[in-house]
């Protein structure tokens, strides 16, 4: 006959399967919270993944090429007419003469307006979205203000005309969009240049009110145009030239011992001495590209070749 157990037995056997539920419970639930764990950290590696994937191709070849063919072309086409245009208001001697070239600068603007409202810019690239923004804007207002002294009916001579031109509020404000415009295009090549030089060196300097010529000489070409961008939109400083123009001259002044013989100190000096002379023109980049620039890495836009 079989023996009963006692309750001391019981009591044994009974501990041991909670133990055992335990064991199983705590086993079930440290398996399932390191299941959620090692979710939850490839999904952040997933997610920094496309990250990265999505910041480079924000601002890659393709992006900064579109928007120079949609919308930094036809302004640069309006540029030149406008300083075309300022030159042949010196010599316009009739209001009839003045007229006509009011006239034509405002339907350069026009065209150059629809040409670069024809596309957009993709989301992922928000710099150059707010840079054809900022053109069309600059444009319309060019357009307007135009429109406005070319239905005048008093219109000044073409000298007179010029200065009166260049101290006008509205004409004023359109020049602010497009060098904001052109900041912030010279910014997504910037985008450009981190993801081709990941440890890109002395970013910080870029943040200087007052940069010295010893720290402009660290920088690479890209970071030197993108910080002249914004000096020239701080001016504002609207030229016939473009920011690579202008670094080109102002490291010319640099290595040809000038920038020490006339005391330049600071990139802001630079600017403002070559501003006042004129000694910037459109193509001094291209002028100097094989001699000096050879070994800089350079997007393949056509104001670069």
């Amino acid at each position: 006959m079989r023996k009963q157990w006692s309750r001391t037995e019981y009591a044994f056997v009974m501990s041991f399967i909670f133990m055992l539920v335990c064991v199983a419970v705590a086993f079930f639930y440290g398996f399932l919270a390191g299941t959620d764990k090692a979710e939850a950290k490839y999904k952040t590696l997933l997610a920094d993944k496309d990250k990265v994937r999505s910041e480079a191709g924000a601002y890659d070849q393709s992006s900064l090429a579109s928007y120079y063919h949609l919308a930094y072309l036809p302004y640069e086409d309006f540029r030149t007419a406008w300083f075309d245009g300022l030159a042949a208001l010196d010599n316009a001697a009739t209001s009839k003469e003045t007229g006509a070239i009011l006239a034509e600068l405002r339907k350069q603007a026009d065209s150059s307006y629809e040409r670069a409202a024809e596309g957009s810019m993709p989301a992922n690239s928000p710099l150059l979205q707010d840079a054809q923004k900022d053109l069309l804007k600059s444009l319309k207002l060019f357009s307007q203000e135009l429109a406005d002294y070319e239905g005048s009916t008093a219109l000044q001579s073409g000298t007179k005309l010029a200065s009166v031109l260049d101290k006008d509020a509205g004409l004023t404000e359109a020049k602010r969009f497009a060098l904001t415009a052109q900041e912030e295009y010279y910014s997504a090549i910037l985008e450009w240049n981190k993801t081709q030089v990941p440890e890109l060196k002395h970013s910080d300097l870029l943040g200087e009110k007052v940069l010295s010529l010893k720290s402009w000489n660290s920088l690479s070409l890209n970071q030197k145009n993108q910080y002249l961008a914004k000096l020239l939109a701080d001016g504002p400083l609207f030229s016939n030239y473009a920011p690579q123009d202008l670094a080109a001259q102002i490291d010319m002044l640099v290595s040809d011992g000038h920038s020490s013989k006339m005391k330049l100190n600071s990139v802001q000096d630079a600017v403002e001495i070559l501003s006042a002379t004129g000694a910037v023109r459109p193509e001094d980049f291209t002028r100097l590209k094989a001699k000096r620039y050879s070994k800089e890495i350079l997007p393949l836009i056509p104001f670069f070749s």
